[in-house]
């Protein structure tokens, strides 16, 4: 039996999933890059499984170092007729890296895209959906996009809505560090626009988006921000908080 000095209460939240994979989509493409292929395995599983139309593309430096080839060729073999397709591509074996736009094109504008792997091909990825008009582009990062230090805000206010609060934020100070010095405590996990953790609701007011989570359209409809490096872009900015 545990002493009482000896136990510790940690608190935990229900998972969240910025991956979200639309089972009703008519038809779907998912590009991995490398070890970028472990979610997308398990995307391209309940696909198939639930007879929907899929289109795997694989990239990866050697045929070599790519993980789950076999397994990749089970679930094809075993899917219906018609309704999985996979594309591998290897640098050694192309001479050359993919080219994601090509690979992407001509598909229908309600087709669902889902990306992960190295940076670059994230970038890749969405630029290509953007300039091939995809609205539906998802993407799954292992680390935070850099963002342009210079790039600081002008001063904004702040109104919290359910606190019943009204700040100033001068240029140049965190949201984060704005909010906790009135006494304001967001979740917390990464505090590098990543995780998910501290995303807040948007109720009016401009955002200056540094995450790396919220898509160009997610962006755009201006619903939602993550308050540990995000901002408020000028004028007043009204949170559910």
């Amino acid at each position: 039996m545990p002493r009482a000095e000896d136990v510790h209460i940690i608190d935990i939240g229900a998972p969240r999933n910025h991956f979200q994979l639309y089972e009703d989509a008519g038809h779907s493409v998912l590009l991995a890059g490398g070890i970028g292929i472990t979610p997308l395995l398990a995307m391209f599983k309940r696909l198939t499984a639930l007879k929907k139309s899929v289109h795997l593309i694989y990239c990866g430096r050697s045929r070599a170092e790519a993980a789950f080839l076999d397994e990749i060729q089970r679930i094809q073999e075993a899917a219906e007729a018609g309704k999985s397709s996979v594309t591998l591509h290897f640098e050694d074996e192309a001479s050359q890296p993919p080219n994601i736009e090509r690979l992407l094109a001509g598909q229908a504008s309600d087709t669902h895209f889902y990306c992960c792997g190295p940076g670059p091909m994230l970038d890749a990825f969405e630029a290509a959906t953007q300039k091939l008009g995809y609205p539906h582009a998802h993407i799954e990062r292992f680390k935070a996009v850099a963002s342009d230090s210079a790039a600081i805000s002008n001063a904004y206010t702040v109104e919290l809505r359910r606190s019943r609060k009204t700040f100033d934020v001068a240029a140049g100070v965190p949201l984060l560090d704005a909010l906790q010095s009135q006494g304001v405590f967001p979740e917390l996990s990464c505090r590098e626009g990543i995780c998910g953790t501290c995303e807040t609701r948007v109720i009016s007011g401009e955002v200056e988006h540094r995450d790396s989570i919220l898509t160009a359209s997610e962006r755009k409809a201006n619903k939602s921000m993550m308050v540990c490096v995000s901002a408020g872009r000028c004028g007043t900015l009204v949170l559910d908080l």
